[in-house]
């Protein structure tokens, strides 16, 4: 019998920091090596459950960015309900204020523009688009090898900056 999969209950259905698990105590490096988790990028994990969509690969490149940082693109597009317009292994486009920099990071292909309080964007609440899923379906602890049901997304959220609510993304087309 395979052994039980170590996954804290604050983790389970997420994508997290590595290096923010292991300081807080709830992963040891070893158990990010485990089949519980998948690695989408330095540093950034995801329950091993989650759909291998690009809206995780969003979520995941959006971890490593600065604030400020805005889902653009065919990324936006898909998180819009554009099922074709990106996969999982595609580019995640974002949009940073010109004043912004960030470092080059494979999978990342980053727009620059200025940003400003006329600028008109897309403020969408998380989930708005498309019924989002950050839990089991059913609300209660999945067992091992358990996801959601395919075609669910889960919602990808920039970090929270002045001027927005937390829980919205700013998307721009």
């Amino acid at each position: 019998m395979p052994p039980h999969p170590h996954r804290p209950p604050e983790l389970a259905w997420q994508v997290f920091r590595g290096s923010e698990a292991i300081r807080h105590g709830l992963l040891s490096r070893h158990h990010l090596r485990g089949a519980s988790w998948v690695r989408l990028r330095q540093d950034v994990y995801a329950d091993a459950r989650l759909d291998r969509d690009h809206a995780l690969a969003c979520r995941a490149a959006l971890l490593r960015l600065p604030p400020g940082a805005a889902i653009a693109g065919p990324s936006a597009a898909y998180l819009h309900g554009v099922e074709h317009a990106a996969g999982f292994t595609d580019d995640v486009h974002v949009l940073l204020p010109a004043t912004v920099r960030a470092d080059s990071q494979p999978g990342v292909r980053v727009h620059h523009a200025p940003m400003s309080s006329t600028r008109s964007g897309l403020l969408v609440p998380v989930g708005a688009a498309t019924p989002a899923r950050t839990s089991p379906p059913d609300g209660t602890s999945p067992s091992a090898g358990t996801r959601p049901a395919t075609g669910t997304r889960s919602p990808v959220a920039a970090p929270p900056a002045a001027g927005r609510l937390p829980g919205t993304c700013l998307l721009y087309p």
